[in-house]
């Protein structure tokens, strides 16, 4: 009876000190973020280390240039299921997550080429879904001089004209990395790509300039 109480008496403990499964360290690693910068935010993909691995990220608020953040940071990264049963002190509603979620496939998919503009436009589409706040920087720079499309068109004749899946499934590839005020700092909340790293297949930049193509047949058929 005593050893019983003995390990009932540890297993409280235990479970009083070990704190979350999912708590996590976090440090930005310098010079590996792709995005672009201006007097007022920084849009792009960050490369986190997280308990000791590397992984691409976005963030879901707009922040300083990562490569000012030199500090670590501890916090909690929450799976879909986390979310969508109430566990997670995520900021935003499953259906928001769900629906950037798609947008941030692409955008982890494509990043590859390190161009900045390219990242910094589709932040901005993942931060309009999940805020919505019609804001619009490096989205409605010109991207393809061709046909005058920009990251802002793509979004709204293909993405939203497509529709975005509320119900969408993305607990393979993405967790949000919980928002800290340390008091001193804030680190805002992010999206991990939470995939290894592995070759673009071609298929990928197939879709990437189809994404492009369908948005300027779509313009040309609202002008006629």
């Amino acid at each position: 009876m005593r050893i019983k109480s003995l390990i009932f008496i540890v297993f409280v403990l235990f479970s009083a000190f070990a704190g979350p499964a999912n708590a996590v360290t976090v440090s930005v690693v310098p010079g590996k973020s792709i995005g672009l910068s201006d007097s007022y935010y920084w849009a792009g993909i960050v490369t986190l280390n997280i308990d000791g691995k590397e992984y691409p990220a976005m963030a879901a608020e707009f922040m300083d240039d990562p490569d000012t953040i030199t500090d670590s940071w501890n916090t909690t990264l929450w799976s879909q299921s986390d979310i969508e049963s109430g566990t997670a002190t995520a900021l935003y509603t499953p259906d928001q997550y769900s629906m950037a979620s798609q947008l941030f496939f692409y955008a982890m998919l494509g990043y590859d080429p390190a161009d900045p503009l390219w990242t910094a436009g589709h932040n901005e589409m993942v931060w309009d879904v999940i805020t919505n706040p019609g804001a619009w920087e490096y989205g409605d720079r010109v991207y393809d001089a061709e046909t005058g499309l920009t990251m802002h068109d793509v979004y709204t004749l293909t993405y939203l004209a497509e529709g975005l899946n509320p119900d969408y499934n993305y607990s393979s590839f993405m967790g949000v990395l919980n928002y800290v005020d340390d008091g001193t700092r804030r680190f805002p909340e992010f999206l991990v790509y939470t995939v290894p790293a592995v070759p673009i297949p071609p298929a990928v930049w197939l879709f990437g300039s189809g994404l492009f193509g369908l948005a300027a047949v779509t313009r040309r058929r609202k002008n006629l």
